[in-house]
């Protein structure tokens, strides 16, 4: 039974990494192409922005459905070293890369802004580690989440609306103001109570499988409306995407299910966490090579989401190899075995 629920958890992560990968294609193509892109390309890449947030939703759910009744020794020590260790990693790199290409780079400014606001590629793992201290006292402190959740999606809706306020003290400090908890406390709420009703929620949705098709569509007609209402910004802290986030996770776990295990989704979803670490970096590299081999601007996109998901792969397998290699991209899957060892750095 437990062999079940892997398998759409697995697409769903894959899904994601593979959508995160397909979004930054289509910035870094921007970056060296200076294209101007018409809005069917720019609502995509708004759309793409769910990625993120799923990632923390699936982190959410799964450490709800394994530690229902408390949480275990060692939980901290396995994230410190296989989470914030990775986090330092891309830090640095970021650093040394950014100098490289950018030799006017201001060293010690970047190395703060890296390292201490997450202004890079790796920023959200400075959100699931809050994530983690949020699980830590919800278990600890027995905290009642049928009425915490309630309260934790509307403290997450007032403060992801007050980031969009035009106030200089919030657009002077956004850069770390989007990091702090209560942007994400409402996926939290949903993933916490999703992960500890896992089964019920799970085989309710399977049998409404078709309902979530239709959920999907009214996410992003409602994210379109935002988007021609003049709100473009391509971010994961959209309130307006936050329904899309909950129906494409409500379809592909109910849809999911359908599905015996792929090798090639298992393996995706093995390597994500630090595919998702790598590509960034590896883009910034080839993106201007791949745009040479056509003037066709989707084909650009294509071209450089697959030489640079191929690479990337490559890159977390060599590093996987080597015994410091677990603590530059975290933890590859191994198995597929239902266990929260095997799950815990997929984002």
């Amino acid at each position: 039974m437990k062999n079940k629920y892997i398998q759409e958890l697995n697409l769903l992560r894959a899904l994601a990494c593979l959508s995160i990968v397909l979004l930054h294609s289509t910035t870094q193509n921007a970056a060296v192409t200076s294209s101007v892109q018409n809005h069917a390309y720019q609502f995509f890449r708004v759309a793409l922005c769910y990625a993120t947030p799923t990632f923390i939703l699936i982190s959410v759910i799964i450490l709800a459905k394994n530690y229902k009744d408390n949480i275990p020794e060692g939980f901290w020590s396995k994230r410190l070293q296989y989470i914030l260790i990775p986090y330092l990693f891309c830090a640095a790199i970021d650093v040394m890369i950014v100098k490289n290409k950018w030799p006017n780079t201001d060293v010690s400014q970047k190395i703060i802004d890296n390292f201490i606001y997450g202004n890079h590629i790796g920023w959200f793992i400075l959100v699931i580690l809050q994530m983690y201290i949020i699980f830590h006292f919800v278990k600890k402190s027995k905290f009642d989440m049928k009425i915490g959740s309630i309260l934790m999606t509307f403290i997450s809706l007032a403060y992801l609306w007050m980031l969009r306020l035009p106030i200089p003290i919030i657009k002077e400090n956004l850069i770390w103001l989007k990091l702090l908890f209560p942007a994400w406390l409402g996926y939290f709420a949903i993933a916490y109570l999703f992960g500890t009703y896992y089964e019920v929620i799970s085989n309710y949705i399977y049998k409404k499988r078709y309902y979530t098709i239709l959920l999907v569509l009214i996410s992003l007609i409602i994210l379109y409306i935002g988007y021609k209402g003049g709100y473009i910004s391509a971010n994961s802290r959209r309130i307006d995407i936050i329904p899309l986030v909950i129906s494409i996770t409500l379809l592909i776990i109910a849809w999911g299910q359908r599905f015996t295990n792929m090798s090639i989704i298992n393996f995706i979803s093995g390597c994500s966490f630090g595919i998702y670490l790598v590509h960034w970096q590896v883009q910034r590299y080839i993106a201007a090579y791949t745009a040479k081999l056509t003037d066709n601007t989707f084909l650009q996109v294509v071209l450089l989401f697959i030489v640079s998901l191929i690479i990337s792969i490559i890159i977390v397998k060599l590093l996987s190899s080597i015994s410091i290699g677990e603590y530059i991209v975290g933890k590859s899957n191994r198995n597929n075995k239902w266990k929260e060892e095997a799950t815990y750095v997929r984002r």
